[in-house]
């Protein structure tokens, strides 16, 4: 049975990425039994069907990537492999964009014409803006994915989010600190609970700010220590001494 994203991952799927690393046959074989899924996945970022084998390779490349760099606590192998071979076919394209664009100003000069025409630069910002939203888009929905066992969503965050800015960059300042601690982080994720107390202990936040705002917290957590460059671009940067 071909794979596809919401298959249970058999138990010997991981002895194979395993063999994977080591054995060129191992190697090999799974490729082949992953084509239809890595074809699949070309076909749901490249719009443009005659463009779709130019992609092909790039994506066997991407899958390649994800069987050497895949750990068992990065969750499913699947959703794994379509993240990375996502994140590389959105960039192969844009630079094919930008490749383009720089081939044709080059192959079509106008002597009266010192910078790129109108209508180039705005069907480059355009396809560079459709990059930009299905790259935003896999982001919050996967994020979204993640919020859903915590008990909220990405709506639930404009509520519950510090109206303040004291109170804002106070949350801040206590997500930072717990995103230092590793291990604090793991127990959190892997209890699926905020430890309040430990937390407390750590950076001497108030219990109460912590209880009121719980899944702002939580939400900064999880995007901060994820694969959300995204979402993180519309964030304040974790490092910065102004949170």
């Amino acid at each position: 049975m071909p794979p596809h994203e919401k298959a249970p991952i058999p138990s010997p799927l991981l002895g194979q990425i395993a063999g994977a690393k080591t054995s060129k046959e191992v190697l090999g074989r799974l490729v082949r039994e992953y084509t239809p899924f890595i074809k699949k996945c070309v076909s749901s970022i490249i719009f443009k069907k005659e463009l779709r084998e130019e992609y092909v390779p790039e994506a066997m490349l991407a899958f390649l990537q994800s069987l050497q760099t895949y750990r068992a606590e990065s969750g499913g192998f699947i959703p794994y492999a379509q993240k990375v071979i996502r994140n590389r076919l959105l960039n192969a394209a844009a630079k094919e964009a930008r490749r383009k664009k720089i081939f044709l100003l080059e192959k079509n000069p106008d002597p009266g014409e010192e910078y790129p025409s109108p209508e180039i630069e705005a069907a480059q910002r355009n396809y560079e803006l459709t990059i930009e939203r299905e790259n935003l888009g896999a982001d919050i929905a996967e994020i979204n994915a993640e919020f859903s066992a915590w008990g909220f969503d990405v709506a639930d965050l404009a509520e519950h989010r510090p109206k303040q800015d004291r109170s804002r960059r106070a949350c801040q300042k206590i997500a930072q600190a717990l995103c230092a601690d590793l291990d604090l982080v793991a127990e959190m994720k892997k209890n699926r609970k905020l430890p309040i107390k430990k937390i407390t202990a750590l950076t001497g936040g108030s219990e109460k700010l912590l209880e009121k705002y719980r899944r702002y917290i939580i939400a900064l957590i999880l995007i901060w220590t994820g694969d959300y460059p995204y979402i993180q671009s519309f964030l304040p940067r974790k490092s910065e001494e102004t949170l």
